[in-house]
């Protein structure tokens, strides 16, 4: 079903005439893919069966041109203590951006104690500039969740895949469930959701807290598919796939210290992967060059990090290589949202650039159009997932 959220804000600004996506719900036991039609509407002409805060225009610039701060999910509009969490992002292969989070109703609680998280997505067909208005993508019946989204653009295949955690409180309480659904037009409709648990998670560790990690994965420059599974006992594996996400296999070896976890494969065929570790106070890297059959790991000292999951992003242009991370910088607080970037591979920090310096947790980032970097990221006291267009000019101009 379709949950009301509440629409009585200071900050809801809808402009007469303003061209915003509606969504229309398809009723159904499993609501995968929603409708989607193109609309000219004021408040008056919203159907009863829908009610959804929209800012379609309610962004604001920060310290230049070209750099834009925008609240994209705001839990204020939720009913009871429910929230928005989990937030990943993605640019879709026609330069669409597709953010997606946790709508977790009525409490804030996980996907083990929680009978009731959606997930929902936006989408935005000016590199940030407005968005249109949530969708529900995945709501199973009240009993069963979804939580967790990560994505990974396929550019060779043309394809997204999005990945999520599911839970069924009524037949199999406290059993994770592996799930991957795609899309093969830029995130319009998308596949049924996949059951994966079989392929990629070893028998003895089905009963366990095993979970895909959110935000993103990675798509090599051939085409494989790789993404990281946490066990929180036992460290990390990568699973992957080499036939377009049709199966998936995971490597033997396990990553450890790590928690969530983000892995690169850079194009000399390193793999490197960046880890939350809890209670260390820092973030720890593990370097691979027999493609993942053994690691050499070790603490990051220059990435202070206060056990949270954090965005990897790796671009290249021509010769030029670089790599960023955003994390909350402080050895023990989820605060300062910050921006870290390399010409090396990560050995050396050269610019760190404080996005936000309150509250701030989870976040995935994604090299948008225009030399720009799209963050989407937890801010407040997990009030708000906000999203934030900074020019690549910019930060490489910082000492």
């Amino acid at each position: 079903m379709l949950h009301r959220v509440n629409m009585a804000s200071s900050n809801l600004t809808i402009h007469e005439n303003e061209v915003c996506t509606f969504t229309v719900h398809k009723q159904s036991p499993y609501s995968w893919v929603l409708l989607s039609t193109l609309f000219i509407w004021s408040i008056s002409s919203l159907p009863t069966p829908l009610v959804a805060k929209a800012s379609c225009q309610n962004y604001h610039f920060t310290e230049l041109q070209d750099t834009i701060r925008k609240v994209l999910f705001s839990s204020a509009e939720l009913t009871g203590n429910g929230c928005y969490r989990i937030p990943a992002i993605t640019k879709a292969l026609n330069g669409d951006l597709l953010a997606i989070a946790d709508m977790r109703m009525e409490h804030c609680g996980d996907l083990r104690s929680h009978h009731d998280i959606n997930l929902v997505l936006r989408r935005s067909d000016d590199n940030g500039l407005s968005w249109g208005l949530p969708q529900i993508l995945v709501d199973y019946p009240e009993g069963i969740s979804a939580s967790d989204p990560s994505f990974i653009v396929d550019p060779v295949n043309e394809r997204i895949h999005l990945f999520f955690n599911k839970m069924d409180h009524l037949l199999a309480p406290a059993i994770y469930e592996h799930m991957v659904m795609y899309s093969d037009n830029h995130g319009l409709s998308w596949s049924r959701p996949r059951n994966i648990s079989g392929e990629i998670v070893q028998p003895e560790w089905r009963k366990d807290f095993v979970f895909i990690t959110s935000g993103n994965g990675f798509c090599s420059e051939d085409g494989i598919l790789f993404h990281t599974l946490v066990h929180v006992d036992f460290g990390v594996k990568v699973f992957y796939s080499d036939d377009m996400g049709t199966t998936w296999k995971t490597k033997e070896s396990v990553i450890t210290p790590a928690d969530e976890s983000k892995i690169i494969i850079f194009p000399d065929g390193q793999w490197w992967i960046n880890s939350r570790v809890n209670g260390r106070g820092f973030r720890v890297v593990h370097r691979s060059i027999d493609e993942g059959m053994t690691w050499d790991s070790s603490i990051d000292s220059s990435m202070v990090d206060p056990g949270c999951n954090a965005a990897l992003l790796f671009t290249k242009d021509g010769q030029r290589e670089l790599l960023f991370v955003v994390n909350a910088y402080h050895s023990f607080e989820r605060v300062n949202l910050t921006l870290h970037i390399s010409d090396d591979r990560g050995v050396n920090w050269k610019r760190h650039r404080v996005i936000n310096e309150g509250k701030s947790a989870y976040s995935s980032m994604v090299s948008q159009e225009r030399d720009m970097i799209g963050i989407l990221a937890e801010t407040g006291e997990y009030q708000t997932i906000e999203y934030f267009r900074i020019p690549l000019p910019w930060i490489e101009r910082l000492e």
